[in-house]
């Protein structure tokens, strides 16, 4: 595997084997000849056996951060599915008694069920179920993205827990 960096739009990228002449960014279309991806892999310090190609694997197929080693993503951007654990913990956090946080990441069963507890029982279990989602918004900021989409957007689980 060989690594490129666009010196164009930055995006870094991959081909199977070394191309004579240069390749095109399929980012954004500009040429890349050798010199340059020589040139950008040392002066950015890439190091190519860094991944040992675990990034085209599993979760990160088609959503890859490990592709920009210098930046994280940040706790409001959305991942694959379209779901922001910060959206998802602020809700959590403000109105989670009603179960709102589960309603935007699909749960619905757990959304009704935090709903139906703190109407039906006129409040006498909003603190219960408030407390409770006061803590899960916390561990929603404390997960990566990918931690955070595997127990609560992509599980199975109906009322997934901490």
């Amino acid at each position: 595997m060989v690594r490129y960096k666009c010196n164009s739009c930055g995006q870094s990228f991959e081909t199977a084997n070394k191309v004579e002449g240069g390749v095109n960014c399929p980012f954004c279309g500009a040429k890349i000849n050798d010199c340059e991806t020589q040139n950008s892999q040392t002066a950015n310090g890439y190091d190519p056996n860094m991944y040992n190609g675990a990034y085209n694997s599993g979760y990160q197929q088609g959503y890859n951060y490990a592709y920009n080693q210098f930046s994280q993503p940040g706790v409001f951007d959305a991942g694959p599915s379209g779901k922001c654990r910060g959206v998802a913990g602020l809700l959590a956090i403000f109105l989670g008694a009603f179960g709102i946080h589960y309603f935007y990441l699909g749960k619905t069963f757990a959304g009704f069920l935090f709903l139906a507890l703190t109407v039906l029982s006129c409040g006498v279990l909003s603190p219960f179920t408030g407390l409770f989602s006061l803590v899960q918004g916390i561990v929603f900021f404390t997960l990566t993205q990918e931690q955070f989409e595997s127990k609560y957007v992509y599980s199975y689980e109906s009322v997934p827990l901490f």
